[in-house]
């Protein structure tokens, strides 16, 4: 343990100081670990939606017509929701619904027909994107590929169901990852 951790550092460190790099390691892990899985990249259990063509491909979810899919098992409160995606071109009008319908765009991160976005984040057709949506009482705030994109003040909602809503045939929408913490 104390070789690996003097390589990770780059060179050879007291015992007292590793002792410390290594609870500072131990944390950082337990802090990428903590996340709970709301899909098993192998089905779609816990997921259901009237008229929804989705289907699990390559461990993503995936669509191509117009639907939505809903999260059925809990409802979700004050959290962290993570969604890893891509989208296979342009503009999809593609969402994570969240509180009482208030749907979170892909392509930009904006709550749609509520706010602008603070920056643009998403990456370029084809690659997996990482968004962070962090609800707390009437406070959500929206990072996309670890940019803040809208941080906004609402109504205060109770829990609901979340759900992936994927409205027209313009892109294929895949999504490896729903997770909270």
């Amino acid at each position: 343990m104390r070789k690996l951790l003097a390589a990770l550092v780059g060179q050879a460190l007291p015992p007292a100081h590793l002792a410390t790099v290594a609870i500072i390691l131990t944390c950082v892990a337990h802090s990428q670990t903590n996340w709970r899985p709301l899909f098993n990249g192998d089905n779609l259990e816990g997921w259901s939606g009237p008229g929804a063509a989705f289907a699990v491909d390559d461990g993503a979810i995936r669509t191509q017509t117009g639907g939505l899919l809903r999260y059925t098992r809990e409802k979700i409160g004050d959290v962290t929701l993570r969604v890893v995606y891509r989208i296979s071109k342009g503009n999809s009008e593609s969402s994570i619904v969240i509180r009482d319908g208030e749907k979170v765009r892909l392509d930009t991160g904006v709550i749609d027909g509520v706010t602008k976005p603070i920056a643009l984040a998403s990456k370029a057709p084809g690659e997996w994107n990482t968004m962070d949506i962090t609800i707390k009482g009437a406070h959500v705030v929206v990072k996309l590929n670890d940019v803040l994109v809208t941080d906004h003040t609402g109504r205060q909602v109770d829990a609901s169901y979340i759900a992936i809503e994927h409205p027209n045939d313009r892109a294929v929408v895949y999504v490896r990852e729903v997770s909270v913490q």
